[in-house]
């Protein structure tokens, strides 16, 4: 029973794979009455002549009816090609009378279409059109080529059709009763006036609100609709009808660079809408190089044949799709929400083409209007909707400066709350620096002491303190032993070094915060005591001089290391004293040392003489 089933499974398999030869066997169509309208799909085989130069005998011979290939129900694509190709098709008229028909094409960049018709001689009749021909010369002022003739009363009549073109040769084929046909070209046009009118508002509307608001990237937008509103009017043959196709340059051409511009302005516009310059760096030079490369594709489709130069072309699609759309996506993610529009509005146009794909190329779904048309509706929604991402970025930048606006008032609200607070907070601050500047500006940038200007100060103010609480208060005059000496062997930055070693033994020596240390000059030191009296003075110059020698820092002099003398006064402020007398003792005291040989105190109080 397994086997069976097997065996069965095996020849439903074969039989589907071989079905299409059967299914899509080309029959004559035949012309019921009530129909109007008769596709070709099933009903021809065609030829492909890569001599281009077969003529109608040979192709009525019988050694070309093996050579031709089945529709297999599809519409006729051969791709690009220099070839011709011969298309037969066999038509039965089932009824008593006449029927006038119309052949029609459903490509309009047909370079040239021959369409030969049996006549009541035996021979046949030929009629010619197509883009290379003057649309005055077609049976009909249409924009797609198309033939009329007529079939004779139950008769049956096989039609030969030669076609040659530069681009992609694919077309529909479709017989239709000669009145529905031209009852149906007002529809037509009216249609197509509504398509191509959608891209007219579209443009002239941004037009007026780029003359106002300046934006690039709208007048990108403007440029890319134009070109691609140019593109469908070379596909639908409306360039030929304008009669300038054969003056200018042929239907093919203009589509062909109306296609390259279309990529190029659109991955312009896209870069632009989405400021990718400063958002995305790296999207903006791949956009630019999509550019550069649409560009060099204009360049060479004006020099080169489609079959040479096809593959730059076809590989900027490939591309340009895919970057378009990560970019939408991109941004979305990143919460620009016009991307939103700009993503559904390129969705919308691969959606239309896969339709389009479908029911052309592939018959998987029915040939409906919607199908046939879906394309060109995308188109509109993509044109409407990218419109509308333009507005919505307008929207954006206008909720942008509003909420900036909010902000600002709301920052001036809270200025105008927490002035006082600022000032008054601004006021300590700058007390502050006043104070350290002023801190600054009274010490000795080499020791860390007050300079001499806030000695002075010092001095006046505590005499004038002393004085009002009748204490007695205590100068330090300390020099430093020999220090040109020191200078002269060890150099300045070793004498620096020196000064900065004696200024921390000073300060370590006098401990109370209300002692004043300062330098007074050049290697030569200053202490005020305030509340001293002078064993106390002597006590505390003693203890800063044996800290400056136990240092030890090594010198040429005698006692081989630095030393220091000090002298050493104090005075009970009073109306008959003055600070200059005090400084006159302690100089005194300090010369004294000097001169019973150094490195040691000396001292005068009162009114005590040398």
């Amino acid at each position: 029973m397994t086997a069976r089933k097997t065996v069965i499974f095996i020849l439903i398999l074969i039989f589907s794979i071989a079905a299409p030869s059967s299914v899509f066997a080309d029959t004559p169509l035949n012309l019921i009455g009530n129909d109007k309208s008769y596709p070709l799909e099933n009903h021809f085989s065609y030829l492909i002549d890569n001599s281009g130069q077969m003529s109608l005998e040979q192709i009525l011979s019988a050694e070309t009816d093996s050579e031709y290939k089945p529709s297999a129900g599809r519409t006729l694509n051969v791709g690009v090609t220099d070839s011709a190709c011969w298309v037969k098709f066999t038509l039965h008229n089932p009824e008593n009378s006449v029927r006038d028909l119309v052949l029609e094409l459903g490509t309009s960049t047909i370079n040239s279409a021959t369409l030969f018709i049996p006549n009541s001689t035996g021979g046949y009749s030929r009629k010619t059109t197509g883009d290379m021909y003057p649309i005055e010369e077609r049976d009909f002022f249409h924009r797609k080529p198309c033939f009329s003739f007529q079939l004779g009363p139950q008769g049956t009549e096989t039609l030969y059709l030669r076609l040659k073109t530069n681009a992609i040769l694919e077309t529909s084929l479709t017989i239709l009763d000669r009145d529905h046909f031209l009852a149906g070209l007002p529809v037509e046009y009216l249609l197509l006036g509504m398509f191509y009118a959608a891209f007219i508002v579209a443009i002239a509307y941004n037009i007026f609100l780029f003359s106002s608001l300046k934006d690039f990237s709208r007048l990108l937008y403007v440029l890319y609709a134009l070109i691609f509103c140019s593109l469908w009017i070379f596909i639908d043959g409306l360039w030929h009808m304008s009669g300038l196709s054969l003056q200018t340059f042929d239907q093919l051409t203009g589509a062909r660079v109306a296609n390259a511009g279309t990529w190029l302005t659109m991955v312009l516009f896209t870069s632009w809408f989405f400021n990718c310059r400063r958002n995305a760096p790296r999207l903006h030079l791949w956009f630019m190089f999509i550019a550069a490369w649409s560009l060099i594709n204009i360049i060479m489709i004006c020099i080169l044949p489609l079959a040479e130069y096809k593959t730059p072309v076809r590989l900027v699609w490939v591309v340009s799709i895919p970057s378009v759309l990560f970019c939408a996506a991109l941004f979305l993610k990143r919460g620009f929400m016009r991307a939103r529009y700009f993503l559904a509005a390129w969705l919308l146009v691969l959606l239309g083409a896969a339709v389009i794909f479908m029911d052309m190329y592939l018959n998987i779904i029915p040939s409906t209007f919607i199908s046939r048309y879906a394309w060109r509706i995308a188109s509109v929604f993509e044109i409407i909707l990218l419109s509308l991402a333009l507005a919505d970025r307008i929207n954006e930048l206008n909720r942008d400066k509003e909420l900036a606006q909010n902000r600002a008032l709301e920052a001036e609200q809270k200025l105008k709350e927490g002035l006082e607070e600022i000032v008054t907070e601004r006021t300590k601050e700058l007390k502050n620096a006043n104070r350290k500047l002023k801190l600054l500006s009274q010490m000795d940038e080499l020791t860390g002491l007050y300079n001499r200007r806030y000695f002075d100060l010092s001095l006046e103010r505590e005499w004038k303190r002393m004085q009002r609480s009748k204490e007695q208060i205590c100068l330090m005059m300390i020099d430093v032993d020999h220090f040109k000496s020191y200078n002269d062997t060890y150099g300045h930055q070793s004498g620096d070094t020196c000064l900065q070693s004696i200024a921390q033994s000073i300060r370590t020596g006098a401990g109370r915060s209300s002692d004043i240390c300062a330098r007074y000059g050049g290697e030569e030191f200053a202490l005020i005591l305030p509340s001293t009296d002078l064993p106390g003075g002597i006590a505390i110059a003693e203890n800063i001089r044996m800290h400056i020698e136990k240092k030890h820092v090594p010198h040429t002099t005698d006692k081989g290391i630095v030393t220091a003398s000090i002298g050493v006064a104090a005075i009970t402020p009073d109306a008959d004293t003055s600070p200059q007398q005090l400084v006159q003792l302690a100089d005194k005291a300090l010369y004294k040392s000097k001169q019973q040989g150094r490195n040691r105190t000396s001292y005068y109080a009162e009114a005590q003489d040398e």
